[in-house]
């Protein structure tokens, strides 16, 4: 539980501290721009890997109701949906990361870096690196959610989860 609280008060609550304090002082001073960083899994549930899967949902959704109440005060806010990305993240989650090695899912952090300061400069409101990770993120629309959760936990399950 411990392991879990703490990615929960980084993900949650240390977010929402930091953007209501720097949101509003950007909007006092009529200008500013936040990213927020969540994830390709804030577009679905994650079995075995719940919370994460939820705390970055929570990322994008507050992200998203941000951009709209902070944009009459020259606020502009966006949130950065990475996929697999070269990171000491898999190693850390202790999950097995060489399927995504193999592929082309995988991006380096130069590149999600990159793409992510070009998203800013056009002021996109969602920023998700690469076109197999837009399609990922699309997919849950057109699958009942059933199935979705269960696609979900078979992967994680085979990336290093129960």
């Amino acid at each position: 539980w411990r392991q879990e609280q703490r990615l929960l008060e980084v993900n949650v609550l240390a977010l929402a501290r930091l953007c209501h304090a720097i949101g509003t002082v950007m909007a006092g001073r009529g200008h500013g721009q936040i990213l927020n960083v969540a994830s390709i899994a804030a577009f679905q549930p994650g079995p075995w890997m719940s919370n994460y899967y939820a705390s970055k949902a929570y990322v994008l959704h507050l992200s998203e109701g941000l951009r709209e109440e902070l944009r009459p005060y020259g606020v502009k806010v966006s949130v950065l949906c990475p996929g697999p990305t070269h990171s000491a993240f898999f190693r850390t989650a202790q999950l097995d990361a060489s399927s995504f090695e193999q592929g082309k899912l995988m991006l380096s952090a130069e590149e999600v870096a990159l793409i992510a300061l070009q998203g800013l400069a056009k002021n996109r409101a969602i920023i998700i690196p690469g076109w197999r990770n837009r399609l990922l993120c699309l997919a849950p629309r057109f699958f009942p959610r059933f199935l979705v959760r269960r696609l979900v936990a078979r992967l994680n399950r085979r990336f290093g989860r129960p």
